[in-house]
């Protein structure tokens, strides 16, 4: 049983999931609940969001030369925009946050001993939160890491992360709609030379930088590690936010590296198999919930220093990092 702190290297850690078995989970995620918000605090909702980005000149002139090229009306192209962003975009309820903080809060006390997070660190997050727009990297090693990360900014009461997911979801209706509702947006892997669909992505990413209701979250490796070691960052959405710097829409924004460390992944099993050769097999509800049962393990989590892009040179942001 943990005993509520751990100390790692002279910094102290704090287990999540000891006061979660001593206090009502439901009487916990029905709290009052508030945050920091930034400065220039949008208050826009998801659908102003998605308004704001097809009203945008960046995507009416997409709109446009897309409709003059393929010789197709501009109300044919704008509905396709429209489709696009409903795909695309996120729909943060705070209601759906709550229901996922009770059910979480019993699913995390069954899977796991204990879910460390470097408190120093969430203070950080807290004081950077309030100043400048804020991106959240985290390494990707489960599923569970963009479940966790939300579970531990609303344990906290610091800004919940909207958080680009990709489009394997949405062949799990009652997963995608928790996901949105809880903050996720949908994106591609891959864009091709869809031009409308880039151009879509693009201010979408902008609107939520310059209005940065919520933190935005997304992980740098782009897929999950299989073998437990970071992969080589892939920096397409990396510079997709910072071009809101570097033209000078914000002042700064803060980069925030996150470690999740687990003692044993969910998918452990599912790893190992592919890494034999067996092909990964497609995603279902059935298989993630059946994943879920039968561990008990620990999660570490840590937040690293928060980096100001307004004070570091472009390509320390841009370039991959070599740790010994």
């Amino acid at each position: 049983m943990s005993t509520g702190y751990i100390t790692l290297n002279g910094e102290r850690f704090e287990d999540l999931l000891h006061d979660r078995r001593t206090i009502g989970d439901l009487s916990w995620c029905t709290r009052e609940w508030s945050c920091p918000k930034y400065r220039f605090f949008g208050n826009r909702t998801p659908h102003q969001v998605k308004q704001e980005v097809l009203r945008s000149a960046r995507v009416q002139k997409a709109i446009t030369e897309v409709s003059a090229e393929q010789k197709r009306p501009v109300a044919e192209v704008s509905e396709e925009v429209r489709r696009i962003l409903e795909q695309m975009g996120h729909n943060m309820r705070m209601g759906n946050i709550r229901f996922l903080g009770y059910m979480f809060s019993k699913s995390y006390k069954s899977m796991y001993r204990a879910i460390y997070v470097h408190t120093e660190g969430m203070e950080r997050y807290r004081k950077a939160a309030a100043e400048n727009p804020v991106l959240l990297l985290p390494t990707h090693r489960s599923y569970n890491d963009f479940l966790l990360m939300s579970y531990v900014c609303f344990y906290y009461n610091v800004p919940l992360p909207v958080i680009a997911a990709g489009m394997d979801f949405l062949g799990m209706p009652a997963v995608t709609m928790l996901l949105r509702n809880g903050g996720a947006f949908f994106i591609r892997r891959s864009f091709g030379t869809d031009q409308l669909y880039w151009e879509v992505f693009r201010q979408y990413i902008h609107s939520l930088i310059a209005g940065s209701e919520h933190a935005l979250e997304f992980f740098v490796e782009g897929t999950r590690s299989r073998t437990a070691k970071s992969l080589c960052p892939k920096i397409g959405l990396l510079q997709t936010v910072l071009e809101m710097f570097f033209t000078s829409q914000v002042s700064d924004i803060t980069v925030i590296p996150i470690t999740i460390t687990y003692d044993r992944t969910l998918e452990e099993n599912l790893y190992a198999f592919e890494l034999l050769g067996v092909p990964k097999p497609k995603e279902s509800t059935s298989d993630t919930t059946h994943r879920c049962t039968g561990v008990n393990f620990n999660i570490i989590g840590k937040t690293y220093a928060p980096k100001s892009v307004a004070q570091c040179h472009w390509h320390e942001l841009l370039s991959p990092i070599h740790v010994d």
